[in-house]
């Protein structure tokens, strides 16, 4: 992602106002190793367990908070073996409040959460956006907002197709990126029953993920070439972390770029604002670090302070309420003749799932299965082979623009096609092996 398109650049000329004011920084959502939520101050100082019931097959993923603290993790009913995940709306010592179905219609395939969920700031509502086929027809991408209603209906109060990997503002209004019409845009709603209208492009890149704080915007994307924006939200890292500013409420006015920085994960990022835009979090391979947002404007390189402040954590996210202090256990004087009372449940351990009890042996898995698994991990690595010699093959483009190079890119391109069908098909091959 090396620039945006002209007219915001043109933008750069505009005077901005200052960001507005929010609420400091002041706890972390994250995933641990284990599978649960856990919340982190924003200097790792202090920590809280959330849950505690995540299994090696069912695990807590795409936690978000509420302003009031209230939690929301996506992941599976334990009777969920149509795809269909559920929203956990927890609390931050951990107790379930109540648990939302994320439906997406029925068809051969068939993704809730596609790319993630987000509660609302008041803890009404979430956003999250799916995918869904019928047998041999075109894949279908659409975002929804769900309340606190429960409901198997997608659309019962909003959806737009065309539309994925949705984030709320922090003015209420959900964010979304264009990747099914392959524009590479950003678009915004008025109002959660809106439908929402484009707000700007990127050029020379896909955008895989964006979020929105304080008058400040944070994108990730990757070179258009080297795949679609689907592929990249779901498995492949982002090249490209790029920061912007803009003027007003979001969508009345074009963004300028503050600075950007290639490379700066080895894994998809998913780079989340702090509330009063001031701060910034990401995953990589060791875990969730955060630094100070860079403070370089004009569209040069962006400097990092990376801290890791949750080993082994993955997708952050922020939330104005601070992390709650363990709960004290009272001393109680043992009276004589009585027995001691039982020791008290642990925090952090949300009642049943939707569904039965939780199963925590793995079910066996198939030697087809297996085999199945391993020609997806080959045709992994040969995607990712093809990957780089077409990032190669466009360095030699840049230095030389000779014929010969471009022939060498559009060869290498097109075996990156011939690499990403195959692993497609492999995929597929997996799933019905291994259900």
């Amino acid at each position: 992602m090396r620039s945006i398109c002209a007219a915001v650049v043109a933008a750069a000329t505009v005077v901005l106002l200052a960001a507005p004011a929010a609420a400091p920084a002041a706890s972390i959502a994250y995933v641990g190793a284990d599978g649960n939520v856990h919340l982190s101050s924003p200097d790792g100082s202090a920590t809280r367990q959330v849950t505690r019931d995540a299994t090696a097959t069912l695990r807590y993923d795409f936690p978000s908070q509420a302003d009031d603290g209230t939690i929301v993790a996506v992941s599976e009913g334990t009777t969920a073996a149509d795809g269909i995940k559920f929203a956990f709306f927890l609390r931050p010592e951990g107790t379930l409040i109540e648990s939302q179905p994320l439906p997406a219609p029925a068809g051969t395939v068939r993704i809730p959460a596609l790319t993630g969920a987000q509660v609302s700031p008041d803890g009404g509502m979430v956003v999250y956006d799916w995918a869904q086929a019928a047998f041999g027809g075109r894949a279908n991408y659409a975002m929804s907002i769900i309340g606190r209603i429960q409901s198997t209906d997608a659309c019962g109060i909003f959806c737009a197709y065309g539309w994925v990997a949705p984030r709320w503002s922090t003015g209420g209004r959900a964010l979304a990126v264009d990747a099914y019409l392959g524009a590479d845009g950003v678009g915004v709603q008025s109002s959660p029953s809106a439908a929402p209208a484009p707000w700007f492009n990127f050029t020379e890149a896909g955008i895989s993920s964006i979020d929105e704080a304080a008058g400040r915007l944070v994108a990730e994307g990757v070179d258009p070439a080297v795949g679609s924006v689907i592929d990249v939200a779901n498995d492949r890292p982002p090249t490209t972390l790029v920061l912007l500013r803009y003027s007003g409420a979001p969508g009345s006015s074009l963004p300028v770029m503050d600075c950007q920085l290639e490379d700066y994960t080895k894994i998809p990022g998913y780079a989340r604002l702090s509330p009063d835009g001031s701060m910034l979090a990401w995953q990589d391979t060791a875990g969730v670090y955060v630094s100070p947002v860079p403070t370089q404007t004009g569209g040069g390189t962006c400097t990092l302070q990376p801290r890791l402040i949750a080993p082994g954590g993955s997708r952050p996210d922020w939330g104005p309420a601070d992390v709650p202090a363990a709960a004290a256990v009272p001393e109680t004087p043992a009276t004589p003749g009585t027995p001691s009372p039982p020791p008290p449940a642990p925090p952090g351990t949300p009642t049943t799932r939707p569904g039965s009890p939780v199963v925590t042996t793995p079910r066996p898995v198939s030697s087809s299965c297996k085999k199945a698994r391993k020609a997806v991990t080959t045709a992994q690595r040969r995607v990712t082979k093809a990957r780089k010699a077409v990032r190669s093959a466009q360095r030699a483009v840049a230095r030389k623009r000779s014929p010969a190079a471009r022939r060498s890119l559009a060869k290498a391109r097109k075996t990156l096609k011939s690499a990403e069908r195959k692993l497609k098909s492999q995929r597929r091959l997996a799933t019905r092996r291994c259900r």
